[in-house]
């Protein structure tokens, strides 16, 4: 990812970010981001994939380097909140109780 946005190649980042919205949103439950979300990332390091149900505990934040999603009440629970944190732990390889990397 760090290398697709390093080098402003939009269709590169296009594919990274659906992988991991593919792979956290095992459900398919949103949207991908559109082309003009992508080019915001490009521009501006930030932007955030709808995962779930899309709400606050569905959501991964990029910003600056940074992959992490919060966690919301009322996702968890739903379940959705968790499955959602769960895959973004087991697709990151994450063995704590984090819900952030950085690349």
């Amino acid at each position: 990812m760090r290398s697709a946005l390093d080098l402003k190649k939009l269709e590169d980042v296009r594919r990274v970010i659906n992988q991991i919205q593919d792979a956290v949103d095992d459900k398919k439950m949103c949207s991908y981001l559109s082309e003009s979300a992508i080019k915001t990332l490009l521009e501006s390091g930030k932007e955030v994939i709808y995962v779930g149900t899309g709400s606050a505990g569905s959501r991964i934040y990029i910003d600056s380097g940074r992959l992490y999603t919060p966690v919301g009440d009322g996702d968890l629970r739903q379940g959705i909140g968790k499955r959602v944190q769960d895959n973004f732990r087991k697709l990151f390889g994450i063995v704590s109780d984090d819900l952030e990397i950085t690349f």
